[in-house]
């Protein structure tokens, strides 16, 4: 619910940022890019920048592989622990909302951390890094909007737009590698 809940907020700022509201016209563009290899550079407005993610890919876990069937569904175990957490959140207002980001970043990290230790099949290692690393990065952003918003008093965080960019990502391809839970918005 949470996630829902975010990615609502995010489009809402979203839309704030594409009709130019709170901008001014004397900022000047610039470019900002993450440090994973699945994240390609974005150009923004100076005042929407989204600070520099200098974070290190998540390190996946190596030894005997799990069957596929076996991967997915201590994967699943692991996001709907996750997904348990963020309900007992509770968070139904901007105002709640706000305030339970840094929280959530705390269970995203935390998710991506557990999910770096099961060793996937072969043949989904580089699925399984990108997940793994785009879940970090997602806590990474969701951390920064809850900063954003907590200084600025403002919810069009530019992190937070950014977070749901990435959590589409994972969304994406967790669902194309068989997940259930994982591949939900939570």
């Amino acid at each position: 619910m949470l996630h829902t809940q975010l990615a609502a907020l995010a489009l809402a700022a979203a839309a704030v940022f594409a009709s130019g509201c709170g901008s001014s016209k004397s900022e000047s563009t610039t470019t900002v890019s993450a440090t994973t290899p699945s994240t390609a550079a974005t150009t923004t407005t100076a005042a929407a920048a989204v600070p520099p993610v200098s974070t290190k890919a998540v390190k996946i876990s190596t030894g005997t592989p799990l069957t596929h069937a076996r991967w997915v569904a201590e994967g699943d175990a692991i996001c709907a622990s996750t997904d348990a957490k963020l309900a007992s959140l509770g968070a139904h207002t901007e105002s709640e909302l706000a305030s339970e980001l840094p929280q959530a970043a705390v269970y995203y990290t935390v998710e991506s951390e557990e999910l770096a230790k099961l060793v996937p099949p072969k043949s989904m290692a580089h699925d399984w890094a990108q997940i793994v690393d785009n879940l970090h990065l997602f806590s990474v952003y969701t951390d920064q909007a809850a900063q954003y918003i907590k200084t600025a008093h403002k919810v069009e965080s530019p992190a937070l737009a950014k977070a749901v960019q990435t959590q589409k990502k994972v969304l994406i391809t967790a669902r194309h590698d068989g997940f259930k839970r994982c591949s939900l918005a939570h």
